[in-house]
């Protein structure tokens, strides 16, 4: 008999707009047509909730969404209150460091009441054997479901992680003490929401490492990410002036290896060869873009892009990260079509990709612009296009996602 899986999503993954999407469509596919999947997420009354709904029952075909729609904000005072002060607080103390720690240390989602009520009529009235989250922002929902059902978490990043290399960045002044506690308060919140789990699903055996020397007792698998797209049967490699950068701004750790790159490499690039372009993928805001061309030259903006293929066939990928945890799906994106790419330590952090093998990996500015311009030599693209290119098809493949998530369901049910 088939189990009855419950995936909880942060977003409906459609389009495949960044790494995170890819990674929550991986899951539900993988497992579909072996288990009864449902899904559930927090709607809107907006029509394009609806439209990713009917996108994703068509491509899935067997699997059935079910979209919250949440009615507390309209019917409580308090909510309209409080939401009201929040934009106050944005407005006025934005630039205030302690009010903008939210940017640095990222706390937990509490979902409305009624979320929690939905999620637990859907696991009486569908008779659910597993619940599996996705992502950490719904992490604290453990602590409410029923204990007839097994609960996965699957940990795209480690947030502490991040937090503590967030907090390595800042100098030591009149709030690092304040800094460093709410580092501490979170990651001590994480850990032990994350022990009240089942099960716990890392992308990469470093993740795995983390968990367990930081305390984390639930069982802990490693499931390594795929990315959908296809190797192309020929590689077309142009002179290598074109970089590109893949990510949206809404992911805070993308603003921060835009920034790395354009203050400490970008203008040390072009005195060395004018003829660099810069361009960012994904969707940033009219503001920031507008600063950005006005402080930089030579960059450019697509927006979100249907193809990435094409997008950044005949580039050269940089994921210049500095903060994060997890695996980068933009590298193996890269590595899969056919794309070089220079990644910093953090970037390639749990991917089997040896610096001077299949890339190259710099944390310094200096060395990461000689790099790129080394990357001008046609036969070296060439070379890190290939060895990549076969790593991603020994370590990462559908297949073995699938395989390792219905092993650890049936490990699961058995205890």
């Amino acid at each position: 008999m088939k189990k009855n899986v419950l995936i909880v999503l942060t977003d409906l993954p459609y389009p495949l707009e960044h790494g995170g999407d890819q990674a929550m469509f991986n899951n539900v596919a993988c497992v579909k047509d072996e288990c009864n999947v449902y899904c559930v997420y927090r709607g809107g009354i907006k029509k394009n909730y609806f439209d990713k709904k009917e996108a994703l029952e068509k491509i899935w075909g067997n699997v059935k969404i079910y979209p919250y729609i949440e009615t507390e904000k309209g019917k409580s005072a308090w909510g309209l209150f409080n939401q009201i002060v929040k934009e106050i607080k944005m407005r006025f103390f934005n630039k205030n460091p302690f009010y903008r720690m939210h940017r640095v240390i990222e706390s937990f989602d509490v979902a409305p009441y009624g979320f929690y009520n939905f999620i637990e009529k859907l696991i009486k009235e569908l008779k659910i054997d597993i619940v599996q989250i996705e992502m950490l922002q719904y992490v604290n929902l453990v602590l409410a479901l029923p204990p007839s059902v097994k609960t996965v978490l699957v940990h795209h990043e480690i947030r502490f992680v991040t937090n503590e290399l967030n907090l390595s960045r800042f100098p030591k002044d009149q709030i690092f003490n304040y800094r460093k506690a709410c580092v501490q308060y979170a990651k001590i919140y994480e850990i032990g929401v994350l022990n009240k789990f089942d099960a716990i699903v890392t992308l990469s055996y470093t993740d795995s490492q983390k968990l367990m020397n930081a305390g984390v007792t639930s069982p802990i698998y490693t499931s390594r990410a795929i990315v959908n797209t296809q190797i192309p049967e020929d590689i077309i490699s142009d002179d290598g002036h074109v970089l590109t950068y893949v990510g949206p701004e809404s992911h805070y750790p993308n603003v921060l290896a835009v920034k790395w790159f354009l203050e400490n490499c970008w203008n040390s690039l072009l005195k060395e060869d004018n003829k660099y372009v810069f361009r960012i993928i994904g969707k940033w805001s009219e503001n920031t873009i507008k600063k950005i061309k006005s402080e930089y030259l030579s960059v450019e903006f697509t927006g979100f892009v249907e193809n990435l293929h094409s997008a950044i066939q005949n580039t050269v990928s940089i994921i210049p990260l500095t903060v994060g945890s997890g695996i980068r799906m933009k590298i193996l994106e890269a590595a899969t079509i056919g794309v070089p790419f220079i990644s910093t330590t953090v970037g390639v952090e749990g991917l089997p990709f040896v610096n001077g093998e299949d890339c190259f990996v710099d944390d310094e500015p200096q060395t990461f612009v000689e790099d790129i311009l080394k990357l001008r030599d046609k036969s070296l693209r060439l070379q890190f296009i290939r060895s990549a290119q076969e790593k991603v098809k020994f370590n990462y493949s559908f297949g073995a996602l699938r395989n390792d998530r219905l092993a650890m369901y049936e490990e699961l049910l058995r205890t």
